[in-house]
């Protein structure tokens, strides 16, 4: 995947372009069955923790809904998008379970219509006219209506099913294992909430979401009125270039025992002007991190011999160095996480390893 990416970037014709977009696009629909499956052993075992942190609830939705764009600008289908602004902006709780709940169910609207609207509504289900005031926990509708093919109402009893799909014809059609409403109404579940699906044949659908969210003690807007969306965008757009410029000629230590995985980190991070150096083990990162100022070290988490927590645990412990360590893992699991963390891990990033994501990671360090 990450080889197709940078091979995206080259100079290409337009046929190859064509079909390396085509490699990427397979490659991405086999990594969503693949985390659906896991997501479903894990719904499934129980094995699913909730985070509780705090967000902005409108943010969220707007970021999210951005990665619908280029679907916009190619069909026919536009995107409606209302917040009631009696609404509180800032929640805690799992904002990522409920960003993969808006993907799932907005993606499924896309996918079932070819032309038209797709509204998404978010709003209080019951509004209090001390406006939340005396409350602690709130109870949001998100709302999810296309104007696409709808469902037929005997098939509606097994939308919530896992490997659903309404008609093996729509299956072959319209892609896609049947397995994301399953996903969406275990997580929600979980979430203490619920979903639900109103349609008929021929006249579009509307998915309901109710879930409570916990308000801050002290809520506060963190919008500023001083810069519209636009001056946001130009602002944050000249603080990464800021940031990128700032990377260059730094040094980053690369802990990787797969040979593929250097060659693609090299590939990936030589042409923004970064300084690699490299180690095959959790000993040789110890000690070359011992005698060298990193920026960042890029630590495989699983290596034969000493693994990258161990490694991280003896260069926080003994060696007393707080250089930021980036953990390289294909383990997604929570527990396995928050052992990294603990080590002393700064950021984790999941193999297949995502480019925009590893470089947003090295940004972000200050």
């Amino acid at each position: 995947m990450g080889f197709s990416e940078l091979l995206g970037l080259t100079s290409l014709n337009e046929k190859q372009k064509d079909y390396v977009k085509t490699i990427r696009e397979s490659c991405e629909a086999l990594l969503s069955l693949i985390n659906d499956i896991l997501d479903i052993s894990k719904i499934e075992a129980g094995r699913i923790t909730l985070t509780n942190a705090q967000f902005d609830l409108d943010e969220l939705f707007i970021e999210t809904l951005k990665m619908f764009e280029p679907r916009v600008r190619m069909g026919k289908v536009k995107i409606i998008y209302s917040y009631d602004p009696t609404l509180p902006n800032l929640f805690i709780g799992d904002a990522q379970r409920l960003r993969q709940i808006i993907i799932n169910i907005v993606g499924n609207a896309f996918k079932f219509t070819e032309s038209g609207t797709i509204s998404v509504l978010v709003f209080a289900d019951n509004k209090a006219a001390n406006n939340y005031a005396d409350r602690t926990t709130l109870p949001i509708v998100i709302s999810v209506r296309d104007t696409g093919i709808g469902i037929p109402k005997e098939k509606q009893s097994s939308l919530f099913r896992p490997f659903s799909q309404i008609d093996t014809s729509y299956a072959r059609r319209y892609s896609g294992s049947g397995l994301g409403l399953y996903i969406c109404k275990g997580i929600l579940d979980i979430m203490g909430g619920t979903i639900s699906a109103n349609s008929d044949a021929g006249k579009g659908s509307e998915f309901i979401i109710r879930v409570s969210l916990v308000i801050p003690p002290t809520p506060f807007d963190m919008k500023s009125d001083k810069y519209s969306r636009e001056q946001i965008a130009d602002i944050t757009a000249q603080d990464r270039q800021d940031r990128m410029d700032r990377i260059k000629n730094k040094k980053i230590l690369v802990v990787e025992d797969n040979e593929v995985n250097q060659k693609l980190l090299n590939a990936a991070l030589l042409p923004l002007g970064i300084i690699i150096d490299t180690a095959v083990n959790g000993e040789e990162a110890i000690a070359k991190v011992t005698v060298n100022d990193y920026y960042a070290v890029l630590m495989d988490i699983q290596m034969p011999g000493m693994d990258g927590i161990a490694a991280t645990r003896f260069i926080r412990n003994e060696i007393k160095r707080d250089v930021p360590i980036i953990g390289i893992t294909a383990v997604a699991m929570r527990e396995s996480r928050d052992e990294a963390i603990a080590a002393g891990i700064d950021h984790i990033i999941l193999k297949p390893i995502d480019i925009k994501t590893l470089l947003d990671t090295l940004l972000s360090i200050k």
